[in-house]
């Protein structure tokens, strides 16, 4: 019918049946050949896991309170950010000419209503649930120092696995 729905010739299946059987083998070379990196990053991850467990276990309560008001904090930037780029590209000539332009300053003045009212409920939910957050930081604390004193406990999930 000319409409390209003939479906695959012979030749295209040959190379789509070449190209299926060599995805392993080159999976095998690429691996063979990042396999430095990836032992350096798995190793700077076990690393930066110790010293997190480390930091819980001494400031746990602080680092989950530190967390919590720094993603405020990071809402509350992003807030300032969308008010002023919406409020500059409305002042732009191209406002109300160039109908991407347009669209992008309405979607950064509609997306600044969007994150001041998910802010405004993050922190509504945070003081309402502030007993419970402090009591889950205790509990983290305790995990962490369970885990400082038996390390076994981190190779457990992969030998379970």
């Amino acid at each position: 019918s000319g409409d390209g729905s003939e479906g695959l010739s012979p030749q295209d299946m040959d190379e789509l049946r070449r190209l299926i059987s060599s995805l392993p083998h080159m999976a095998v070379e690429d691996l063979s050949v990042a396999w430095p990196v990836l032992a350096g990053c798995s190793a700077v991850a076990l690393l930066v896991g110790f010293a997190w467990l480390l930091l819980i276990r001494f400031l746990a309560g602080l680092m989950v309170w530190i967390t919590l008001f720094g993603l405020a904090a990071a809402d509350g930037v992003l807030c300032w950010w969308l008010w002023t780029r919406q409020q500059a590209m409305k002042a732009d000539v191209r406002y109300g000419e160039e109908g991407d332009f347009t669209s992008q300053a309405d979607a950064a003045y509609i997306s600044f209503f969007v994150f001041v009212s998910l802010g405004a409920i993050y922190v509504l939910l945070v003081l309402c649930f502030r007993k419970q957050i402090q009591l889950a930081a205790r509990a983290l604390a305790v995990a962490a120092l369970a885990v400082g004193q038996l390390p076994a406990l981190l190779i457990l999930p992969l030998a379970s696995a």
